[in-house]
């Protein structure tokens, strides 16, 4: 589903923002890019526009420049591995090309966004485990397709597999809250 809605704090009146998904050819450096993205567009005007696939248990993190990420949740095929990004600006998804290793396909994780530059995903589930695993992006790059993941080793005390919990940065922790593990509710 690509839809999206979005709620004016002062009238707290909800507004549909229709939002297109963009596919743009990435162009390595050194190269010339063929056509600018207009006239991509203009020539694909008649074409059918790509969908975002239908999800819940995903995350949404808003970064600088007006975007949002939003990775993994779930639908009737079983959970998503999928990095999407949302450009505010433009209303336009992106399927940003992501160097590293990428975390499993999951859903009920967190994501927060560490203000340096930086969104810690943490846990979910993978339709099998509640998961404890902790990923990094590093989206400090303004391109996103120079973006890259990382595998962070947690050391002190460890919390295990943890699903539907929630997580924010304050300074430079991160604290992690609730959620359900081993079929206790925490």
């Amino acid at each position: 589903v690509n839809d999206v809605y979005v709620l004016d704090t002062v009238t707290m009146y909800w507004e549909y923002k229709p939002a297109e998904l963009v596919t743009t050819k990435t162009v390595k450096e050194g190269e010339e890019e063929e056509e600018d993205e207009e006239e991509v567009k203009r020539k694909n005007k008649d074409k059918k526009i790509m969908k975002i696939r239908p999800r819940a248990g995903h995350s949404a993190t808003l970064l600088p420049r007006r975007r949002i990420f939003v990775f993994g949740g779930q639908n009737k095929q079983g959970q998503i591995d999928e990095p999407l990004l949302l450009d505010l600006n433009k209303m336009e998804w992106s399927r940003p090309i992501i160097d590293g290793k990428p975390p499993s396909r999951r859903s009920g994780h967190s994501a927060c966004f560490d203000g340096t530059g930086k969104v810690f995903i943490y846990g979910g589930w993978d339709g099998t485990y509640q998961l404890d695993d902790l990923h990094v992006l590093n989206c400090q790059a303004t391109d996103p397709n120079k973006w890259y993941w990382m595998v962070v080793d947690v050391t002190g005390y460890k919390i295990g597999g943890l699903c539907g919990h929630t997580a924010t940065f304050i300074t430079d922790r991160m604290f992690v809250f609730g959620g359900w593990s081993n079929a206790v509710f925490h």
